[in-house]
């Protein structure tokens, strides 16, 4: 697997990090397991230049790091409340960014919308002719909603 923005270590550092937010549970793979990193250039190439500088720098420390060192590290960082003002702000920002990466990599994968059976299709209900819209007589009535 190649990334125009991460290398090796970044890639094993993103692996390391989505298993310890995503350990996978029942049907559920871990992320690793699914290794959703092919992906991660679509996503950080709408990243603002200094949040992927910042997010590739995070990538780099958990790939040289052991498992239980990166474990570590994202427990402190979800430990932000407890932190002062600036200290706690930016491991606030970090938990954002770090999770907002790998669970978008993660829940786009076609193979978890099988096993969490989900389905973005639309289903409205037919009218009675399936190529005409079914006309409202009265204007001032707003259409009824017709459920999820």
């Amino acid at each position: 697997m190649t990334s125009e923005f991460l290398g090796a270590v970044q890639l094993n550092g993103l692996r390391k990090a989505g298993d310890v937010l995503v350990p996978g549970s029942g049907p559920l793979p871990k992320f690793s397991a699914l290794d959703p990193t092919c992906e991660v250039d679509r996503i950080l190439n709408y990243t603002p230049e200094y949040d992927r500088k910042d997010f590739i720098m995070l990538m780099s420390v958990f790939g040289v790091l052991p498992a239980f060192a990166v474990r570590f590290i994202i427990w402190i960082i979800g430990k932000n409340s407890y932190f002062p003002s600036f200290l706690g702000a930016q491991l606030r920002l970090a938990e954002i960014g770090l999770k907002g990466i790998i669970y978008s990599l993660y829940y786009s994968d076609a193979r978890v919308h099988k096993l969490i059976h989900w389905n973005a299709s639309i289903k409205t209900v037919l009218s009675e002719s399936e190529h005409e819209p079914t006309r409202n007589p009265n204007p001032s009535q707003r259409p009824q909603n017709v459920g999820a």
